[in-house]
Order: C-alpha cells, then structure tokens, then sequence
C-alpha cells in the first residue's frame, strides 16, 4: 500500500494535475489537447478528462490517479482516498476494473463440466448414483467424468463406509472404469435407485429462478452477480430436462435401511433438508391439480408428464420424511425456512396416502421416454426425407443448369480448336500407318504402300463414298419422277 498524499497549493488540483502530467511525459501544450481538466476556474468536471480527482470531504484537497501514479493493479482505497492499494481478489476471482469489483467466472467453474474437477453446486442432484461416489474428480492430474445410469466407478474401497476389497495394499482405489451396481461390491447397492429422495425432490422441483438464487448466495460477500448467472442457470435447467424422466421413473424405495439409507444420508445437510421437508409439506397440504398445473406452468410439462412429475414427489416425500428407519424430519424440527419469514418447520412426519405404485410409475415413464425416442426418430425420418427432396431437386436443377453449359462449353472448343484437332489426328494416323503398320507388314510379307499410295487410296474410297451417294440421289429424283409421271394426265 502507497501513501497519496493531498496536494497543498493555492490552487491544488491545477498543481496536482501538472505534477503527475509532468511525471507521465505529458507536455502541458498537450493537456488541452487531450481534453484534461487543470481545474481552472472556467472549466467543469463535465468538459473534462481527470488526472487527478477531488476530495468530497475537502474541496481543497486533491490526489493523483492510483492507476497513472503507481501502474495497473492499485485503486484507490475505499473510504481513504489519500491511500492507493494493490487490487486483491479471492482465489478463483479476478479484478474488474470497468466495474471496480472482484468478478468470478462463474459459467467456466460451474458450466464447463469435462474440463473442470471441482464439485459443482447441482451435481448432488443431477448425478446419478452421486450418493455411492460418482462424481467429477481429479487423480493424479486427470480429470474423471462421472459414469451413466446404473454404472458406478470402480472403487476398492466403498466411499460410503470404508469397506475394502485391497486387503494388502496391492490395488489401487482409484477409479478407472465404470462398472455395473451388480458387480459393485458384489451387487451390495444392485436394485437401488440412481438417485436418493432428497435429490429427486430437489431435481424435480427446481426452478431456473430458484437456481440463479442458490447461485448468488454461493458467492463471496462483496461480489456482485453478473450475466453469467443466467448461463449457468439454463445449463442446469438443460441437465435436469433431458434426464427428468429417468428420476421421474426412479423405484424409490419406501422405508430404506441398510448401506443405501447411509449412503444417502452423505447428501443431507440441513438446508437441503429443510428446503425438501418445506417443498413435500407444501405438497401435502395442496390440491394435487393445482400442483399439476403449476408444473406445466412452470416447467414446461405435459398433463401426462405433470401428474407423473407430482406422483414421484409424493413417492419421494414419503420415503425421505416418513420412513421409520430414518429421523431426518426431527433433524430440521424448529428451523426457520425460508429464511427470515417467520415460518418455523414442525418436524412431524410427512407421510402420503396412495402413493403410486413403484413398477407402474416406472413403466409409466418409460412409456413416455420410448414416444419421446419413437417421436424424435421419425422427425430424423422425415427430416431425412426432407432432405432428400431437397438433394433431388438440386440435382435435377443443376443438371438443367450444367448440361446446356457443357453442350456450349463444347461446341464452344469444336468450333474453335476442331478442324486442327483433326488435322493433327490425320496427321498421327499417317505417322502410326507408316511406321506401325506398314513397316512391319513389309517387314512379314515384304509388301508395303508408300504414303502416297496410302493417300491415293484414301481418295479413292473418298470418290467411292461421293459416287455412292450421287447415284442414291440420282436414284431418288428418277424415282420421283416416275411418281410424278403416273399422276399427270395421258393425252390420247
């Protein structure tokens, strides 16, 4: 940090503005030019480029510009202005200097996903099987994508409880494959949902509005929001979208226990529990078609889509707030939620009559995933035929376009460079005559023609060729005559 000191003279700021002029090479024949303002007592701030700037405090008192006085990277320090500091952001963040504030890229940390190791604030509840482990990591350098549905990484050792397969050390548990839930410990978590209750109700309730939020509140105190909110907003809204009925369709299990319950219960923290317990609440107490319609108001579903939406959060509430394994409903019980409302959550079980069956749901939206394939591969049909059509018509119409310039092209070349083209190919046709074929016949039967018998000849059957197609006309016109002669009349 740097000390900037006021400058004291009859008339500060023209002293100030000179001084740092001087120090910067500005030759004061200049300053008017560059429009800078040397306080004077004819100009206004309004006219003016600054050099230095005013005390608000003390109109007397002015300073030199931080950034021309010491270089890029020193601003003045807020509420001392007589002091210049080095701009200094939290880690992942970068000085911004049109704004004169710390700004984080937020769409490269959140949005850019293969590239980037670090935990996103979605994936507990877009990932599938995330709870056993499977998740965006980095070893040695590498950057791990996590696995599709019903695959997990193939750990050694189970993130979950600590169990081990490496008994000696002699296998490394880093991942390097996925691998089916079956083979995953001996199938220990095979025929359990991808996703746990809390993530299905988060994912099937959420908002891009609710999203950028969260967003906001994840940023540092003092770092304003930006556009890039909105980005990240709608590459999360897009993750959700195209795999919602997967999680839709999930076989939550009513009453969980055992390693799934506890890997689940990795997820909870309790703001994601009094966030669900106030959404599932919220559900109960509604009427269901209300709720319907919120959800193809809101999220953009179907009549068919929004009641399956609405029959999986009931499935999901009741298995994360009625289950009599668990007492995650007592963990929030007195928490204000939403915050600063006045709204205190009871903790009471949550627990849904006639909730839909966990097969029929699940057939159900695989039902609506095979229309949606079926649905998207005749758009690839018709699309394809479409084009098709399109490719015909080019091809019919560059032909009509292309042959006419061909024909011209050509008769274009023959009308130009024929009659020599055929002088030269009678020309390479005496030479390939006289010594190809003439000379070795000689050579076999010791006859030969000389060229010039060879053009004789040539002529010959040319007048040939002329006398035939004389005595064709002769032989027509006699013809005509003796038809002509039949149709005059006979004087007796």
């Amino acid at each position: 940090m740097s000390t900037n000191k006021p400058i004291k003279s009859s008339n500060p700021g023209n002293r100030s503005t000179m001084d740092l002029a001087k120090q910067l090479g500005i030759q004061e024949h200049n300053l008017k030019l560059m429009n800078i303002r040397k306080f004077n007592d004819n100009d206004t701030d309004d006219d003016y480029n600054t050099l230095c700037y005013q005390s608000k405090l003390d109109s007397k008192k002015f300073f030199k510009n931080c950034t021309l006085e010491h270089g890029v990277g020193y601003i003045r320090k807020p509420g001392e202005p007589n002091k210049c500091i080095t701009v200094e952001c939290p880690p992942g963040f970068t000085y911004d200097s049109s704004n004169d504030r710390c700004k984080k890229d937020i769409k490269k940390a959140v949005i850019l996903k293969k590239s980037e190791c670090s935990e996103r604030l979605h994936d507990w509840f877009t990932i599938p099987n995330y709870h056993l482990g499977n998740k965006y990591q980095k070893y040695e350098d590498k950057c791990m994508a996590s696995c599709k549905n019903n695959f997990v990484p193939n750990y050694t050792e189970d993130p979950v409880d600590g169990f081990s397969l490496n008994i000696f050390n002699s296998i490394s548990n880093v991942p390097i494959k996925c691998i089916t839930k079956s083979s995953y410990f001996a199938g220990k978590y095979n025929d359990t949902p991808d996703y746990c209750p809390l993530a299905i109700i988060k994912n099937l309730t959420s908002t891009k509005q609710k999203l950028k939020d969260e967003i906001v509140k994840e940023l540092p105190e003092g770092v304003l929001p930006d556009e890039t909110n909105e980005d990240v907003a709608n590459s999360i809204i897009d993750d959700i979208s195209k795999n919602k009925m997967k999680v839709i369709g999930q076989k939550t299990l009513i009453n969980q226990k055992g390693p799934i319950l506890e890997a689940c219960k990795n997820s909870n923290t309790n703001d994601r529990l009094a966030e669900a317990y106030h959404t599932c609440e919220n559900l109960l107490n509604s009427d269901k078609q209300g709720k319907v319609n919120q959800f193809i108001r809101e999220l953009g579903d179907d009549n068919k889509t929004a009641n399956l939406r609405y029959s999986a959060l009931e499935r999901a509430c009741h298995a994360q707030f009625c289950n009599i394994n668990d007492t995650s409903n007592e963990l929030i019980k007195g928490a204000e939620y939403p915050k600063n409302s006045g709204n205190i959550l009871k903790g009471l079980p949550l627990c849904f009559k006639n909730i839909k069956d966990e097969n029929e749901l699940s057939n159900e939206a695989e039902e609506i995933i095979s229309d949606e394939d079926n649905k998207k591969e005749n758009e690839e049909i018709n699309s394809n035929k479409a084009l098709g059509r399109v490719l015909t018509f080019s091809k019919i119409s560059m032909t009509i376009i292309i042959v006419p310039i061909v024909i011209v092209a050509l008769y274009g070349l023959y009308s130009t460079f024929g009659p020599k083209v055929i002088a030269l190919a009678k020309k390479i046709w005496e030479i390939i005559w006289i010594y190809f074929i003439n000379y070795p016949r000689k050579w076999i039967t010791g006859y030969s023609d000389t060229i010039e018998l060879y053009k004789a000849r040539s002529s010959i059957r040319k007048d040939e060729s002329i006398l035939k197609n004389l005595d064709s006309s002769i032989n027509k016109i006699t013809n005509k005559l003796k038809n002509l002669e039949t149709k005059l009349p006979i004087n007796k």
